[in-house]
């Protein structure tokens, strides 16, 4: 992809169309102005927004890499990253509208994701960006505790006898990045 068609992609994304980018030290998608914020469209089936495993006390590492690809199918990750601000509605009443519709949207994807015990840890009336947050640092990799429980979780991953071994490191992998 070259340059040009690299700066239209970013510039549609996340609703928002026209905008310059930078690109986001958090999430590594470009962060665009709020000059004309468009509505998302809101259309994507649930075999889309709907994971097969809702987030629950084991799953963080493979339910966070799947949302992020539905986030981004769903045009929602300036607003679920923080990226994409909400424009002021005095200066951009429209633009206002469709961040908050995009935002509730995107706030709506992780809230249908995550099982009944993990909807403690989010507010419904909070923005998008503030329920992944508060997900992020309670699954947050840090504390020699963390360690601990990762070195037990590595010696109690066994193959079994005609388990699929690629399947196997696979799961590896993605329990320990």
């Amino acid at each position: 992809m070259n340059m040009s068609n690299s700066a239209n992609v970013a510039s549609t994304e996340g609703g928002v169309s026209g905008g310059t980018s930078t690109l986001s030290p958090t999430s590594g998608s470009a962060v665009l102005s709020t000059s004309s914020i468009k509505h998302v469209p809101a259309n994507e089936s649930v075999t889309i927004t709907q994971t097969l495993d809702p987030l629950n006390d084991t799953n963080w590492a493979v339910w966070k890499a799947n949302m992020k690809h539905t986030f981004k199918l769903c045009g929602v990750s300036g607003y679920i990253y923080g990226d994409t601000k909400r424009p002021n509605p005095t200066h951009n009443p429209t633009g206002a509208e469709n961040w908050d519709f995009n935002d509730t949207y995107g706030a709506r994807i992780i809230f249908s994701n995550i099982s009944a015990s993990q909807k403690i840890h989010v507010s419904q009336d909070c923005p998008a960006h503030e329920m992944w947050d508060n997900l992020e640092a309670i699954y947050k990799v840090t504390g020699h505790t963390t360690i601990i429980n990762y070195v037990r979780a590595l010696f109690k991953c066994n193959a079994e006898d005609g388990d699929n071994i690629l399947e196997h490191l696979s799961n590896l992998r993605v329990t320990f990045e």
